[in-house]
């Protein structure tokens, strides 16, 4: 898996537990592609976002 500089820089402020459950979200994703996140973004047609705990993925 690829990520922009600017998410690495993100993900190293943010506590440990998180960080794990983004990258277990990540690989659940990449197994069941179908199964969509929480919820799709209005106005935005492939674009949905994943919630962890305070913090959204998108």
């Amino acid at each position: 898996m690829l990520l922009k500089p600017s998410v690495e820089k993100d993900l190293r402020k943010l506590p440990s537990t998180v960080v794990r459950h983004f990258f277990a979200a990540i690989e659940q994703l990449a197994d069941a592609p179908c199964i969509p996140p929480d919820k799709k973004l209005t106005g935005a047609e492939r674009t949905w976002r994943h919630r962890i705990g305070d913090y959204r993925v998108i």
